[in-house]
């Protein structure tokens, strides 16, 4: 609340972001990820203080990370150079978004008991 992340009134554009957040969530159910990085991308920049669609793309990236490295990859000494620079890249941009979130408030307990 002190960063002004939770429990407060949201404009018009941070409402409508809110709302297009909804397909952030069903394409993440439908194992989309790649479209839901770049609709995360852009609702972000009409509402980059949203700390929840921030952790939202870091799990995108953490699930691309799954199902085309971790699951095919037992060993690292397994992967080829661009599947190395490629899991590289989308743990680092997991760790960027769950950053932002963290920076915005947010904290891994959110939302749960």
């Amino acid at each position: 609340m002190a960063k002004g992340t939770y429990l407060r009134p949201l404009n018009a554009q941070e409402t409508a972001a809110l709302i297009a957040s909804f397909l952030v969530e069903h394409l993440m159910t439908i194992g989309k990820y790649e479209d839901a990085i770049v609709a995360s991308d852009a609702i972000l920049k009409h509402y980059p203080g949203f700390a929840y669609l921030h952790v939202k793309r870091g799990s995108a990236f953490y699930l691309l990370l799954k199902r085309d490295v971790i699951d095919r990859y037992k060993l690292q000494s397994e992967m080829p150079l661009d599947v190395e620079l490629y899991a590289n890249e989308q743990h680092a941009e997991n760790l960027a978004a769950f950053a932002k979130a963290e920076s915005l408030g947010w904290r891994e307990k959110d939302g749960q008991k």
